[in-house]
Protein backbone atom coordinates (compact mmCIF):
# COMPACT_ATOMS: atom_id res chain seq x y z
CA UNK A 1 0.00 0.00 0.00
CA UNK A 2 1.52 3.31 -0.71
CA UNK A 3 0.30 6.21 2.05
CA UNK A 4 1.02 9.89 1.77
CA UNK A 5 -0.20 12.98 3.70
CA UNK A 6 -1.13 16.75 1.35
CA UNK A 7 -1.10 19.88 2.88
CA UNK A 8 -3.55 22.04 2.45
CA UNK A 9 -3.44 25.69 3.36
CA UNK A 10 -5.42 28.64 2.75
CA UNK A 11 -6.86 32.56 3.98
CA UNK A 12 -8.94 35.42 3.64
CA UNK A 13 -11.61 33.15 1.95
CA UNK A 14 -15.05 33.84 1.92
CA UNK A 15 -17.86 31.75 1.77
CA UNK A 16 -16.67 28.37 -0.34
CA UNK A 17 -13.16 27.94 -1.06
CA UNK A 18 -11.88 27.53 -4.22
CA UNK A 19 -11.68 23.70 -5.33
CA UNK A 20 -7.43 23.29 -5.38
CA UNK A 21 -5.48 20.34 -6.47
CA UNK A 22 -1.94 19.02 -5.93
CA UNK A 23 0.24 16.59 -7.90
CA UNK A 24 1.93 13.71 -6.08
CA UNK A 25 4.76 11.40 -7.27
CA UNK A 26 4.43 8.04 -6.31
CA UNK A 27 7.99 6.70 -5.53
CA UNK A 28 10.31 4.54 -7.71
CA UNK A 29 9.39 0.93 -8.08
CA UNK A 30 5.88 1.34 -6.58
CA UNK A 31 3.12 0.35 -8.62
CA UNK A 32 -0.18 1.37 -7.59
CA UNK A 33 -3.91 0.60 -9.24
CA UNK A 34 -6.26 2.35 -7.14
CA UNK A 35 -6.43 5.80 -5.22
CA UNK A 36 -8.39 6.85 -2.30
CA UNK A 37 -8.61 9.94 0.31
CA UNK A 38 -9.26 10.21 3.98
CA UNK A 39 -9.26 13.68 5.99
CA UNK A 40 -6.24 13.41 8.24
CA UNK A 41 -6.99 16.14 10.03
CA UNK A 42 -7.77 19.84 9.32
CA UNK A 43 -7.92 23.20 11.25
CA UNK A 44 -10.38 26.37 10.55
CA UNK A 45 -10.85 29.63 11.90
CA UNK A 46 -12.46 32.91 11.71
CA UNK A 47 -10.23 35.81 11.26
CA UNK A 48 -12.21 37.75 13.67
CA UNK A 49 -14.39 36.88 16.84
CA UNK A 50 -17.35 35.49 14.98
CA UNK A 51 -18.36 32.33 16.59
CA UNK A 52 -21.88 31.56 14.08
CA UNK A 53 -20.80 28.74 12.38
CA UNK A 54 -23.30 27.76 9.73
CA UNK A 55 -21.88 25.11 7.88
CA UNK A 56 -18.75 22.88 7.45
CA UNK A 57 -18.09 20.67 4.59
CA UNK A 58 -14.98 19.40 3.19
CA UNK A 59 -14.49 17.12 0.06
CA UNK A 60 -11.16 15.00 -1.25
CA UNK A 61 -10.68 12.90 -3.98
CA UNK A 62 -7.66 11.47 -6.06
CA UNK A 63 -7.18 10.66 -9.43
CA UNK A 64 -4.30 8.11 -10.92
CA UNK A 65 -3.35 10.40 -13.67
CA UNK A 66 -0.35 8.53 -14.85
CA UNK A 67 1.77 5.39 -13.99
CA UNK A 68 3.51 7.89 -11.61
CA UNK A 69 1.38 10.64 -10.55
CA UNK A 70 -1.79 11.14 -8.23
CA UNK A 71 -3.81 14.08 -8.36
CA UNK A 72 -5.42 15.15 -5.08
CA UNK A 73 -8.10 17.67 -4.89
CA UNK A 74 -9.92 19.70 -2.45
CA UNK A 75 -13.07 21.82 -1.45
CA UNK A 76 -14.02 23.65 1.61
CA UNK A 77 -17.09 25.44 2.69
CA UNK A 78 -17.09 27.14 6.07
CA UNK A 79 -19.60 29.38 6.17
CA UNK A 80 -20.58 31.96 8.86
CA UNK A 81 -24.78 32.89 9.71
CA UNK A 82 -24.15 36.30 7.80
CA UNK A 83 -22.06 34.38 5.08
CA UNK A 84 -19.48 37.12 5.07
CA UNK A 85 -16.56 36.53 7.33
CA UNK A 86 -13.01 35.71 6.36
CA UNK A 87 -11.73 32.36 7.18
CA UNK A 88 -8.70 30.27 7.06
CA UNK A 89 -7.12 27.19 7.60
CA UNK A 90 -5.35 23.53 6.64
CA UNK A 91 -6.38 20.41 5.84
CA UNK A 92 -4.25 17.46 5.32
CA UNK A 93 -5.10 14.65 3.04
CA UNK A 94 -4.59 11.29 3.29
CA UNK A 95 -3.71 9.61 0.19
CA UNK A 96 -4.15 5.67 -0.22
CA UNK A 97 -2.61 3.90 -2.69
CA UNK A 98 -3.44 -0.12 -3.66
CA UNK A 99 -0.61 -1.39 -4.77
CA UNK A 100 -0.66 -4.09 -8.00
CA UNK A 101 -0.62 -7.68 -5.89
CA UNK A 102 2.03 -9.82 -7.50
CA UNK A 103 1.38 -13.06 -10.50
CA UNK A 104 1.81 -15.91 -8.69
Amino acid sequence: MFVSVVNFTFADVKKQYTPDAKTITIPDGVTVEAVSTAINSFSFSYQDDDHHISAIQVTTGATLISATQIEVTLQVNFRDAGGGDEYEGSVDVLVLGTQAMPAS
